[in-house]
């Protein structure tokens, strides 16, 4: 069901991910400058779960560039991405499911796992028999794979998209904006459908209802988790597929206040979006002969004036562009695991007696994402990563 789409192997997605290299790669460098990982045969074996363009390793390797002991190894599932990595890092890459790691026993000092394992999730990951398990089972059984492939001492550096705190207690939260109401009129039979494979218990509780100011949705705090994630991805997806052919350019954006979520954002109109912005201005004769316009504008008023551009979308037709959405990441859905959860899974000894102990965790907040949801949302959930080292120990099981 889970089929990987051709929108998420395309030049496109590549653009769309290729940032924040540093912070994706974690505490890597760090343990590979303190000399804190085993290496094999006189090399670090680094392993990158979930490539992408290769952006992150690359940038690893650019830092580290007077190390020679390191061997850093490719890992994904789409061949596109493992060809990407090769010619971007000049490294090993392997094309192959993450449940079924074609990698010997012991032989990795690392692997690096940055947004990855939620992508196993609601993709699948292959069993021993031939099946496929998704949701918990698909994360439960790569860990695992993970375990294996680790050297005593090995690291895991995980890091993945934030768990709701109680992920499976229901709660009701309004949704008040008219761009919110619109997307969840389009969203929402998606998600339910999307959740019966994956994570079908998110629903359990479900209620709806709509009045003129608000669209009020009784549901577990993941299912609200991933309505206010997918609206920030879909807004995301529409400020750079969408604001070029509706006459906004953004010129470039600077933090201001980055634990507050705050930037400037310069931009250029023309087209449709000057004219709905002099309209909204109250438009003088002056002003109704303009072509071009430069603006500045608050990170508070950039999303004000997105979420009412995002409703011209919606009244216009531009149905390809809101499939081309669900086709890429739309129908989605990510199992999450609270960090206890996730403990839990690896500290189960396999037969050889070795488990994963979290070594350092942390919750990093995207102040900009959270900025927007605390202003437009009572009570959203928290957006952000959650971040654990893992370290890798095997105990003889008869002492």
């Amino acid at each position: 069901m889970f089929k990987q789409p051709e929108e998420k192997i395309n030049n496109f997605y590549l653009e769309q991910i290729s940032n924040n290299e540093v912070e994706k790669f974690g505490d890597l460098k760090q343990l590979i400058i303190d000399d804190k990982l085993p290496k094999i045969d006189g090399k670090i074996n680094v392993l990158e779960l979930g490539v992408g363009g290769g952006e992150t390793m690359k940038k690893l390797k650019d830092q580290l560039h007077s190390r020679d002991d390191i061997n850093v190894i490719g890992f994904d599932g789409a061949f596109m991405f493992s060809d990407n990595f090769k010619r971007a890092t000049d490294s090993e890459a392997v094309a192959a499911d993450a449940g079924l790691i074609p990698i010997n026993d012991n032989s990795l000092s690392a692997v690096n796992a940055s947004a990855i394992l939620h992508e196993i999730s609601s993709y699948g990951a292959s069993t021993e028999d031939g099946g496929k398990v998704f949701g918990p089972e698909a994360i439960k059984k790569s860990l695992n794979e993970i375990k294996r492939c680790l050297a005593e001492s090995g690291v895991l550096t995980y890091r993945d998209v934030a768990c709701p705190k109680d992920r499976l207690k229901t709660k009701t939260v309004s949704y008040s904006r008219k761009s919110w109401k619109m997307f969840l009129n389009m969203y929402l039979p998606v998600l339910q459908d999307a959740s019966k494979e994956v994570s079908p218990e998110i629903f359990n509780g479900y209620k709806l209802e709509e009045d003129v100011d608000n669209t009020r949705i009784r549901a577990t705090a993941q299912a609200q988790r991933e309505i206010q994630r997918h609206y920030i991805t879909f807004r995301d997806y529409f400020r750079k597929k969408i604001f070029p052919e509706m006459g906004i350019r953004v010129i470039k954006e600077d933090w201001t206040e980055k634990s507050k979520g705050n930037k400037q954002h310069s931009i250029e109109l023309s087209g449709v979006a000057l004219r709905y912005y002099i309209n909204k201005m109250n438009p003088t004769e002056q002003t109704l002969g303009i072509k071009n316009m430069s603006l500045t504008m608050s990170s508070d008023e950039y999303d004000d004036f997105t979420d009412e551009i995002m409703e011209l979308g919606f009244n216009e037709d531009v149905s390809d562009f809101h499939e081309e959405w669900f086709r890429r990441e739309g129908r989605e859905i990510y199992t999450y695991l609270e960090p206890e959860e996730i403990k839990q899974m690896v500290a189960e000894p396999d037969t050889d007696g070795s488990v994963l102990i979290a070594e350092k965790e942390k919750m990093a907040p995207r102040y900009y994402y959270q900025r927007y949801l605390d202003r437009v949302i009572k009570n959203p959930e928290f957006e952000g990563k959650q971040i654990i080292n893992f370290i890798k120990k095997t105990y003889d099981k008869q002492t």
